[in-house]
């Protein structure tokens, strides 16, 4: 049965960690209802349990199973007027296992989630958490595919080229393909502008990128993703990451300052700032790592 690590952040509000191979979708959604809920003026009685429930393990250094999240998110969605209880009940198992996506190159709101669409879109509207990726089209290719009839979206594309491998030359397929392979990070110069655009300020949501969910906010015009990975659980003041195109940025705490490394012997010895702020820079060179190795 899959198990959570937990941390409670400087505003009292409890994360949910990522381990290397975990249902991040599920992660990345209940942390944007924690977050999200901690910035409204009236909790619902189900955010508050579930709050307290976590924060009591945290406490004791135990995890929280999966089990116990599936109860929180059925509690709070029993009663919904367009998902019946087995609806709600067969879906969930497919956030765990991995949900599959298909993107837009025209719009970073994801929309289509394949056969489970209805309940997914019910589920994120329930909870006011929309999803957003970054994999932007230019807009000269978008109008290629229009002129083509080819649907604006991953799957459609990728039907084209499955349909002319054979046609090597055609000169469509080579733009697609190009394009696929130019960007494997899956998030384009004009998808992070298209995507600041669209998020409100403060606004949580959920980001997809190179099959891995992150939760994300936007904050004085800048999109951060919320730190997740278990390595990073005893830096409580390493909470988000700002997405840029080069990966090149610096953690931030929650109140979205330059992330410290802060350790008991820092206190006594000075001299060990030095250390530390190798080891910030060492942390941020594993998340590109990490990075690098979800785009291949």
């Amino acid at each position: 049965m899959s198990t959570f690590q937990i941390t409670v952040n400087s505003n009292s509000v409890p994360v949910l960690r990522q381990n290397e191979n975990g249902p991040c979708y599920i992660i990345a959604l209940v942390n944007a209802i924690l977050l999200r809920d901690s910035q409204s003026q009236s909790q619902s009685q189900s955010v508050q349990d579930f709050v307290a429930k976590l924060t009591e393990l945290e406490k004791s250094q135990k995890k929280v199973p999966i089990d116990e999240i599936y109860a929180f998110l059925v509690d709070s969605l029993l009663g919904m007027e367009s998902l019946d209880p087995t609806e709600i009940m067969n879906t969930l198992p497919v956030l765990e296992s991995g949900l599959l996506i298909n993107p837009a190159f025209d719009d970073p709101v994801v929309t289509d989630f394949g056969l489970y669409s209805e309940a997914i879109s019910a589920i994120l509207s329930h909870f006011k958490v929309k999803l957003y990726h970054g994999f932007i089209m230019p807009y000269d290719l978008l109008d290629r595919l229009h002129e083509n009839g080819i649907e604006t979206t991953f799957d459609s594309c990728q039907d084209y080229l499955v349909s002319h491998i054979d046609h090597p030359d055609d000169d469509m397929a080579l733009q697609i393909s190009t394009f696929l392979s130019s960007e494997q990070t899956q998030l384009t110069e004009s998808g992070l502008e298209l995507l600041t655009q669209q998020l409100s300020d403060d606004e949580i949501a959920i980001f997809f990128r190179n099959d891995h969910y992150s939760t994300c906010t936007k904050h004085n015009n800048r999109i951060y993703l919320l730190v997740t990975d278990v390595g990073y659980i005893n830096q409580c003041d390493i909470v988000w990451q700002p997405l840029a195109l080069d990966n090149d940025t610096d953690f931030v705490n929650f109140s979205f300052e330059r992330s410290r490394i802060v350790s008991p012997e820092r206190i006594k010895d000075p001299k060990l700032q030095e250390q530390e702020e190798a080891d910030l820079q060492l942390a941020r060179q594993i998340q590109v790592q990490e990075d690098e190795h979800l785009s291949k």
